[in-house]
């Protein structure tokens, strides 16, 4: 699912912190490997980590974000082939176009129930 969503968007990279593929160790070796070619443009080497959920939680501060050494963020910081490591702790449920995604179902389940 991960690589579909970045093929369709055109995104960098998209992983999971548990135990689904792509892992750390193959997002790591993409960025390092293919950065300068991706993003002749910019400056510096940067990552930002952003959870794909609707609510940000347990796994966006503590997996993804934590301080502890086993954090994506601690791990990318730790590899020390980045300018910059930034976390930002943000639902999707926080934007508005994806709440009225939300909205538009229930009221299609609503609607056929009856």
């Amino acid at each position: 699912m991960a690589n579909d969503i970045q093929k369709l968007y055109n995104l960098p990279d998209i992983s999971f912190v548990s135990d689904v593929a792509p892992d750390f160790d193959t997002v790591l070796q993409r960025l390092v490997s293919d950065y300068e070619a991706r993003y002749e443009e910019e400056t510096g080497k940067k990552v930002v980590l952003r959870p794909l959920m609707v609510v940000a939680g347990d796994h966006a501060n503590n997996d993804m974000a934590g301080s502890e050494e086993d954090s994506w963020k601690s791990m990318f910081e730790a590899e020390g082939s980045f300018e910059s490591v930034d976390a930002q702790i943000a639902g999707l449920g926080g934007i508005d176009a994806v709440k009225q995604i939300y909205v538009d179902h229930t009221k299609a389940v609503m609607d056929t129930a009856e």
